[in-house]
């Protein structure tokens, strides 16, 4: 992958909306995180109706691959920890195995006996899990992403086209709770945002 994923649990808040020039000066001020300035991404989000769990395809090099992004904790003020690492991501075709665990994190199950097939390319998992109960959905966003440190952790902002909306988000993410709540205090980031994750957005969107 061009950047490897983050490694650890992580926790993140993100909010969807338009920024403001104020909020944008200031984050641009910030120094950049790892040369990610206006980094394009096309993702395919992978939506249950049961969970929140992040499961994607990123399109890298025009392939295809599987990153997988459990949500271990969702607190009442929309920040949330997940789980990120290079062994979550996945190349095609996927074993069966890596299918059946996605299954559960998405709280689906296969309509039918797949016990004879033992690995899935890329499309033959999303049409598998189109028939699955409850269906899963797929959304495709296209974003265009850039990252900056702050003290312990990193903000990103993204411009990013869902099916049904052109929008932009802003989050922060650090290995501490306390410092993604620190950091959103010291931005002043303003009401008329809508704090929620990918996944929710993609159900609203997509």
């Amino acid at each position: 992958m061009a950047k490897p994923p983050e490694e650890g649990r992580i926790w993140e808040w993100r909010a969807f909306g338009r920024l403001s020039p104020e909020l944008l000066a200031t984050v641009n001020s910030l120094p950049v995180r790892a040369g990610i300035v206006g980094r394009p991404d096309y993702d395919t989000y992978l939506i249950s109706p049961n969970t929140d769990n992040n499961i994607k395809l990123r399109d890298v090099d025009g392939r295809p691959v599987l990153k997988l992004k459990p949500l271990l904790e969702s607190r009442t003020d929309s920040i949330e920890l997940y789980q990120e690492s290079m062994d979550m991501v996945y190349e095609f075709p996927v074993a069966k195995s890596v299918f059946d665990r996605v299954c559960l994190l998405l709280g689906t199950a296969p309509a039918g006996d797949l016990s004879s097939i033992q690995s899935f390319g890329a499309e033959g998992l999303i049409r598998t899990l189109s028939t699955c109960r409850p269906a899963i959905k797929t959304v495709p966003v296209t974003k265009t992403r850039s990252q900056y440190v702050v003290p312990s952790g990193w903000v990103e902002l993204a411009d990013m086209l869902f099916p049904r909306k052109r929008t932009q988000s802003i989050s922060i993410h650090s290995y501490q709770s306390q410092v993604v709540k620190r950091t959103i205090e010291e931005l002043k980031i303003r009401e008329g945002l809508k704090a929620m994750n990918y996944v929710q957005a993609c159900r609203m969107w997509g």
